[in-house]
């Protein structure tokens, strides 16, 4: 059993075996303990140690699951070890873990693309990066802009979705702690600059970035009360209004779901009940009509070449040659002369004698040669 799970998520599960290989997972005796937790280990092992490509391909199949409502279990122990291993990766901080800390933050983009999370997990992982870093219990050097590209990219994977409705407030100031968090480093790489400047040209293109740091922190400290402003209106209403929002809580947008780069969508097996096939009708469906109608554009195609061809070659010029002639015998009344050809004839060469009349091109040509040696002579 071990092998064949490790055969649907290692060899099976590809861009357009997704929706397949969910239906064999769900066929699994996962209601085994030790049957869940390898399967959540093949899954963790394919999310650390794989591709970025790969990411797509396993949200895509998590949310598949979700969307079948089983194995919720499942998709709760996949967040809940992505989410530890960025936190464990900020305590750490270990150079030689950057590619795969880019890879887990990027595989936290795309479960909330796919609906798998919302949008308070990605904000608070934000917040932890950049927004209390120094006075968090995992601080980071002076010299040390890695967050800076774990976030950049979070927000380069999820953060168009992240600009509706209530969620477009929460990035505006999630996008000014960034700005004071940088202004707060002493270096930066040159291509973190312009990895920066592309997420925000996505996201904020009229943005204005801030000179000093003062000026960061002071914008930072008009959100910080704005924020206890709108907390302290909560706290006033009465408690009837206060039950209610907690009886009927605030649902987010939903999110599409975008459709990995390379899944093609998987052809339906099974018809849906009482419907016919279209080709049993004869009414709405006529190969004779489609081989017709490709045969008439096959056709067209052919006479639009001919055509191009015919014009190109018109454009051509040909040069005027006339066809060499040789007489066999003069013609009477011409005077001629004996001019001598040499000719090869396999292996040999032959000389052969030919008349030529005098008024020819040839014959004057020879002349004219014959008359400029001797008066040089």
């Amino acid at each position: 059993m071990e092998q064949y799970i490790r055969y649907l998520v290692y060899e099976k599960l590809s861009g357009n075996t997704i929706e397949e290989a969910a239906d064999l997972i769900e066929m699994l005796p996962l209601d085994n303990e030790a049957m869940m937790d390898y399967l959540h280990s093949c899954i963790m092992k394919l999310t650390f140690y794989g591709k970025f490509i790969d990411m797509n391909v396993v949200s895509c199949l998590l949310a598949c699951m979700k969307k079948k409502k089983t194995h919720e279990v499942l998709l709760i122990r996949v967040v809940d070890a992505v989410t530890e291993d960025i936190i464990c990766g900020l305590d750490k901080n270990d150079y030689k873990d950057s590619q795969h800390r880019l890879l887990v933050i990027r595989f936290l983009g795309e479960l909330y693309q796919y609906g798998i999370i919302n949008s308070d997990t990605i904000f608070s992982v934000l917040h932890i990066l950049i927004d209390s870093a120094k006075e968090h219990r995992y601080p980071d050097p002076e010299n040390d802009s890695f967050r800076v590209r774990m976030a950049c990219t979070l927000l380069d994977t999820c953060g168009a979705n992240l600009d509706k409705g209530e969620k477009r407030d929460k990035l505006d100031s999630v996008l000014v702690y960034l700005q004071r968090y940088i202004l707060s480093k002493s270096y930066m790489s040159l291509d973190l600059q312009f990895m920066v400047l592309d997420t925000y040209e996505a996201l904020r293109p009229s943005t204005t970035f801030f000179k000093t740091l003062e000026e960061a922190e002071e914008e930072c400290r008009k959100f910080e009360a704005s924020r206890r402003s709108e907390d302290l209106k909560e706290k006033e209403k009465p408690e009837e209004e206060q039950e209610e929002n907690k009886d009927s809580p605030k649902k987010e947008e939903p999110v599409p779901i975008p459709v990995p780069a390379v899944a093609a969508p998987p052809a339906q097996k099974e018809e849906s009940a009482g419907e016919k096939p279209k080709e049993e009708d004869g009414k709405e469906y006529d190969r004779g009509d489609t081989g017709k109608k490709f045969n008439d554009e096959l056709a067209s195609l052919i006479n639009e070449y001919v055509r191009d061809a015919k014009k190109q070659s018109a454009g051509k010029k040909c040069m005027d040659i006339p066809v060499p002639v040789i007489k066999k015998e003069a013609e009477e009344g011409k005077e001629t002369g004996r001019f001598s050809l040499m000719a090869k004839k396999g292996t040999k060469s032959v000389v052969r004698k030919i008349a030529i009349p005098t008024d020819s091109k040839l014959a004057i040509a020879n002349q004219k040669r014959m008359n400029e040696e001797e008066v040089r002579l």
